[in-house]
């Protein structure tokens, strides 16, 4: 792989992560990036999917802050948002995607903690 290649993939990564901490501008960049770059199918897919969560959340609880102070909570936020992002390379369908949503919100809301919430993800896979 190219160094130009592996420099892009990183900072896609590092965006991504930024996103969910709450970071809108690293969303930003997350979009336009989505939109202007060849990928293959799956990684589009992949894309897609990451982007409906990011907006779901911003529909549903008018901020993400709420959402990366959660994921932050127990001074592991890019392990945490890293899981997130492996978790989202395996959905398959736009519904998991809106459940997904859905149990953020009860994070959000502290309905559940973060332990539940990981295993409740990872049982909508």
């Amino acid at each position: 792989m190219n160094k130009e290649i592996k420099e892009k993939s990183r900072n896609l990564l590092e965006d991504s992560i930024s996103s969910l901490l709450g970071d809108p501008v690293a969303f930003a960049r997350v979009a336009k990036t989505i939109l202007s770059s060849p990928f293959f199918i799956r990684e589009h897919l992949f894309w897609q999917r990451f982007e409906r969560f990011l907006k779901g959340l911003d529909f549903y609880l008018g901020d993400k802050i709420k959402f990366s102070e959660k994921i932050s909570r127990d001074g592991k936020k890019e392990e945490n948002a890293k899981r997130i992002i492996y978790l989202f390379d395996k959905i398959d369908s736009d519904e998991k995607v809106d459940y997904i949503i859905n149990v953020s919100r009860a994070l959000c809301a502290e309905i559940i903690d973060l332990n539940k919430y990981f295993r409740l993800i990872q049982a909508i896979n």
